[in-house]
């Protein structure tokens, strides 16, 4: 069985601020061998917050990198209408992530119970909006990228992204 972790760091680029959270685009897709063996993927384009832990709670983890799995959490909350996944198993998986990361078992168990309780919000959202193009920076994804994704994803809104695509010159 793989030894558990990422296959890669992946690039992020600032993508916009939305309240007090900043987006991120993910530059490249990368993925994550958990314990139990299995493999989760992060697409490349994907929006993420890089786990957005409050700032009053942020100094019990400034030891502990939880941007990959706060992007690869992200990922995961925004594919499990396609996946299947259960919140608890998501939430559960972060906090493995951040120990993979260097975090001891208490910053992990605190992070676990971190989710379950404000992270209810942003699974309600995803389960209800399920993958959108407004969850990707499309401006950066290829046209093999989007038909993948549109595939892949079940994303039927396909229309609206050449509008945010740049255009290109004559």
């Amino acid at each position: 069985m793989a030894k558990p972790g990422f296959d890669l760091i992946p690039r992020f680029r600032p993508f916009r601020s939305v309240g007090a959270n900043n987006l991120w685009t993910l530059l490249d897709t990368f993925r994550y061998t958990a314990v139990d063996g299995r493999i989760y993927e992060a697409p490349r384009g994907m929006l993420t917050e890089l786990a957005s832990i409050p700032v009053v709670a942020g100094w019990a983890f400034d030891k502990v990198d939880h941007r990959l799995p706060g992007a690869m959490h992200d990922a995961q909350y925004l594919i499990s209408t396609i996946t299947g996944a259960k919140r608890h198993d998501l939430d559960r998986l972060f906090a493995e992530m951040c120990g993979v990361m260097g975090g001891t078992e208490i910053q992990q168990g605190l992070l676990h119970a971190g989710l379950d309780v404000g992270g209810g919000a942003s699974w309600d959202k995803c389960q209800k909006a399920g993958v959108t193009w407004a969850d990707f920076d499309v401006a950066i994804l290829t046209d093999s990228e989007i038909a993948d994704y549109r595939a892949r994803f079940n994303i039927a809104d396909i229309q609206h992204v050449a509008e945010c695509r740049p255009q290109q010159s004559a």
